[in-house]
């Protein structure tokens, strides 16, 4: 306080003192009313502000660290709804393998027109020649689809380095002939359409395009069946346009050169071209044995003195039959080429003593009718053949798929008849293949949890739990406390899905994509268990958090927070205090007032 010159008295000056702490402390008071902190500043409480301080700070951490355990939670919540949905998808996957399971295909088949019963051969059916060749196609039989990949710009030999300068591309639809395609290997895929398709031969039948990136052929009409081969210039047959676009040409069957039917009897004690039916015990005489060659039919009789030899002379004199003659007491008969032979007894035991009666036909084993029949079952399990109780040959599709059966040319250029004289050519479209479609929809059900995982659908934030990425949750400011929360690959390869296997033609195949299906299920059951456990973890530590910034802010209030009441309270003494010092004051002037009353 300055003098400034001006004397006070000592009362003055004490009360004007008083009054200037009561001031003072009546500011303070009023900064703590107006803030609700009894310690602003270092200065109020160094302890109290600084300890106050850092516990605040710990608090502001941790709060920090709570909005990522709340992101942390939202992360497995999003991952768990992604699990449950793709538990659904499974259990549809399941549902349509029981499905199948439960059902089976209907064989598409075609019966040919000529009995094969009396025949030995293929080739004893008129049009049909050794070497001839056909072909055996499954699947749609209004279209062909390239499986290779390719664009209109790539020439052929861009596609396939093994192609000549000059092929050919033979395309036969319904029953119209083969069309010849020539295509160059500077030729481009686009080119290649434009020339089937602008071919007046084809203008109208078919349309060539690019599908998917796939070569396709297309029937216009969906009951003309489509047939390719590739071809040399030559006209020989060969695979190089076919194999490079990845068309299907089917399966190749050729007809094989016929054998011979041998019938070999039993060896017969003492027998020898002199011997004669009465030595051999042979009764009643004459005997009359019926042999039969293929739709032929004679009958032979033999009087009680007549030898084996005139028995082989006999045989050999009838049309089919190539030779007959013994070999250590052994009798047999050897037919013609291709030729179906059977003998009988009429009256008599001569064929049954001499071993050589047949039940039915005998028939060769090389280029016989059974070979053709092996040959096509040798093809591939769908496929099956067989010669049905009236002697028809019948081809089937196992899969219910189309067949397409096709005459085709063979290595030396020749188009054969076979399949067209045994009545088996054409299109059959008379099978159903349900199990395909059931295999077709399971593989799209996988498709979506492959999308659902792989596309980033299960993610939030950026973090995908289902596709192998891992989280880490702090639970400390320092990050010495953590949990990792590892990540999974649960796309159809992680759970162990494949697609559907051979369209599922056989219930093994079924039961393996069931076995299958038991195991992404477990792995989808184990990896929500894990989350599970993991929630559990961070919704107990977030707690734990919560609680203890709660504790923090708490102990930092306690060091700073002014009691209001109580600081309500010293504002109001410190008002009566002021006024009580102002009174004091103004007795205390009086005496020098009085001094003015002299005037």
């Amino acid at each position: 306080m300055s003098n400034s010159g001006i004397t006070l008295t000592s009362s003055m000056r004490t009360n004007l003192l008083n009054l200037q702490k009561t001031q003072a402390l009546f500011d303070v008071t009023q900064n703590k009313l107006s803030t609700g902190k009894k310690v602003n500043s270092a200065v109020d409480n160094p302890s109290s502000f600084f300890t106050a301080q850092s516990l605040s700070t710990r608090a502001g951490a941790l709060e920090g660290l709570l909005d990522g355990m709340g992101q942390a939670v939202q992360t497995i919540k999003a991952a768990d709804t992604s699990i449950t949905s793709m538990k659904k998808l499974v259990e549809q996957a399941t549902s349509l393998a029981n499905s199948a399971r439960d059902t089976s295909n209907t064989a598409a088949t075609k019966t040919g027109t000529v009995d094969l019963g009396p025949l030995g051969a293929p080739t004893e059916v008129a049009g049909v020649n050794a070497n001839d060749t056909f072909s055996i196609r499954l699947g749609a039989g209004d279209t062909i689809t390239g499986t290779k990949n390719v664009s209109l710009t790539q020439t052929m030999e861009q596609i396939s380095t093994a192609i000549p300068s000059t092929n050919t591309l033979a395309i036969k639809v319904g029953d119209n002939n083969f069309v010849k395609i020539v295509v160059l290997s500077a030729d481009t895929v686009e080119a290649l359409t434009k020339k089937i398709n602008d071919n007046t031969k084809l203008k109208g039948l078919v349309t060539a395009s690019v599908v998917d990136g796939k070569f396709q052929i297309k029937s216009t009409d969906a009951k003309n069946a489509i047939t390719v081969q590739s071809l040399t210039g030559a006209g020989t047959a060969n695979n190089t346009i076919t194999t490079a676009l990845g068309l299907d040409t089917g399966f190749s069957v050729k007809v094989v050169t016929a054998g011979t039917a041998v019938i070999t009897g039993d060896a017969v004690a003492g027998l020898t071209s002199a011997s004669t039916l009465s030595s051999l015990g042979i009764s009643p005489t004459p005997a009359k044995i019926r042999v039969t060659v293929g739709e032929n039919v004679t009958e032979l009789e033999l009087s009680a003195g007549a030898t084996v030899a005139n028995l082989d002379t006999a045989l050999e004199a009838i049309d089919g039959i190539g030779s007959a003659s013994i070999a250590s007491t052994v009798f047999s008969v050897t037919g013609d080429a291709g030729k179906a032979i059977k003998i009988e007894d009429v009256t008599g035991n001569l064929a049954s003593t001499l071993g050589i009666k047949t039940s039915d036909y005998v028939k060769p084993t090389t280029g016989g009718i059974q070979k053709l029949v092996d040959d096509i079952n040798a093809l591939s399990t769908d496929i099956k053949a067989e010669v049905d109780k009236n002697g028809y040959l019948k081809i089937s599709s196992t899969t219910g798929d189309n067949i397409v059966i096709t005459d085709t040319a063979n290595a030396t250029g020749v188009n054969g008849k076979a399949a067209a004289s045994l009545g088996i050519s054409g299109l059959a479209d008379n099978g159903t293949n349900v199990r395909k479609s059931y295999s077709e929809q399971f593989d799209a059900v996988l498709n979506q949890i492959d999308q659902i995982v792989q596309n980033a659908d299960t993610s939030y934030k950026g973090v995908n739990l289902l596709n192998g990425d891992d989280l880490t949750v702090n639970f400390n400011e320092n990050r010495t406390s953590s949990l990792l929360i590892q990540g999974s690959t649960l796309d159809t390869a992680g759970l162990g899905l494949n697609e559907a296997r051979n369209e599922w033609k056989s219930s093994a195949d079924i039961d393996r994509a069931l076995a299958d299906i038991d195991t992404a299920t477990s792995r989808l059951e184990t990896k929500a268990s894990e989350l599970g456990q993991n929630l559990s973890i961070i919704q107990t530590r977030e707690d734990f958090t919560e609680n203890m910034i709660n504790t923090l802010t708490t102990g930092a209030d306690s060091l700073t927070l002014a009691d209001m009441n109580e600081e309500a309270v010293n504002l109001l003494a410190l008002q009566v205090r002021q006024q009580l010092g102002t009174n004091a004051l103004s007795l205390a002037s009086q005496s020098q007032q009085g001094v003015l009353r002299l005037f």
